[in-house]
């Protein structure tokens, strides 16, 4: 009797785990398999809405704590932006121009 219900201790475990990594293997192939798209995506659709250029350190998301949200996080996010540059240049030029 006790080897009985060894044994069907361990099927019992065995199917949970195997339910368990079912479960989790859409979100784990989402995450592989989506990360770099998003990163290119986001790169690419900044320069659209703005006149600035952006370089992403680490970025990441969750889908599990904001369920039924997607979470994005970035940091060492740095924006270089096209308009400070061309202000730069137009207070330079007017500072050479007074002189």
């Amino acid at each position: 009797m006790k080897k009985l219900t060894k044994v069907l201790c361990i099927v019992v475990c065995v199917v949970l785990l195997l339910i368990v990594l079912l479960l989790a293997s859409p979100f784990i192939a989402l995450r592989i398999a989506i990360t770099p798209t998003v990163r290119t995506e986001l790169l690419e659709l900044v320069p659209e809405y703005m006149n600035a250029e952006v370089e992403i350190g680490n970025m990441d998301y969750t889908l599990f704590s904001t369920w039924p949200h997607v979470s994005v996080t970035m940091s060492d996010v740095v924006v270089y932006s096209k308009v400070i540059t061309t202000v730069a240049q137009i207070i330079a030029a007017l500072i050479v121009s007074t002189k």
